[in-house]
């Protein structure tokens, strides 16, 4: 059995390896907020951007089935990333 710190601490080297293929996520989520932004046409902050990859990863649970383990683990990170970014909002 996996315990609650086997994830936490998969989810941190989830998104440290990710950063090194896709970037600095708070980097990204900016970007991402810029431009997701300017196409529906109203503000989008990049802690809303981690939400809604959040959204994202459980229509992708609930459409494909609540087994695949790495599912979970993005969902954990996306929420982790959430909650820095919205304290770093907080704090602006």
């Amino acid at each position: 059995m996996t315990s609650p710190l086997e994830v936490l601490q998969n989810a941190q080297a989830i998104i440290e390896a990710r950063g090194d293929l896709h970037g600095d996520w708070k980097k990204n989520t900016k970007t991402t907020a810029v431009l997701w932004s300017r196409y529906i046409g109203y503000s989008v902050t990049p802690s809303q951007v981690a939400l809604m990859n959040c959204l994202q990863k459980i229509s992708r649970m609930i459409s494909g089935g609540l087994q695949n383990k790495d599912d979970y683990d993005d969902l954990v990170g996306w929420a982790a990333i959430a909650a820095a970014l919205v304290d770093d909002e907080t704090q602006e």
